[in-house]
């Protein structure tokens, strides 16, 4: 099997009782557009690369940049593109994904802006910043001034942006 020796994931996550590895490099090889589950019985086992996976594949070629547990629901995230992954009862294919009405730059920009708080999702995008309930309904909640002050950061570190919550 492929252990966490040869799949170096961008970033993961733990859920369904699996390790959920996003846009990793396998043996050099960059796959920006799969996420990976491992097996149940060994954390970070992956037993066949090629059956336990799913992409995200899109028109944008936009590389997966989020993942994020939320409940009884997976979160997946690319800068164009929001996905929701539950688990199945199919041994084969244990998460059914669907992806979410977005538009372009509504998705996250890091897997770090990405942070729950009072029972949704928030993170910040391109172009602003955006809350989404359980029902994957996307909402815009910056004000002008913030937007003004999104529009005036960096292109090229907008990755590292980090989410926190205050309560």
């Amino acid at each position: 099997g492929t252990g966490l020796t040869a799949l170096k994931p961008y970033a993961a996550e733990v859920f369904g009782r699996r390790a959920i590895y996003i846009a990793p490099d396998r043996d050099g090889t960059v796959e920006d557009d799969f996420w990976y589950w491992s097996d149940r019985r060994d954390g970070n086992l992956i037993t066949d690369y090629l059956t336990q996976r799913e992409s995200v594949q899109t028109a944008q070629k936009d590389f997966l940049r989020a993942v994020k547990r939320y409940g009884e629901v997976l979160m997946l995230g690319k800068l164009h593109n929001v996905f929701f992954a539950v688990e199945s009862d199919n041994p084969r294919r244990p998460f059914v994904q669907r992806e979410l009405p977005t538009g372009m730059y509504r998705g996250p920009v890091s897997h770090h802006s990405v942070v729950e708080a009072d029972s949704k999702l928030f993170w910040m995008g391109q172009a602003s910043a955006y809350s989404c309930d359980r029902f994957g309904e996307i909402t815009d909640i910056a004000g002008a001034f913030i937007r003004d002050i999104i529009e005036g950061l960096d292109d090229d570190r907008r990755e590292f942006i980090v989410g926190t919550f205050d309560a």
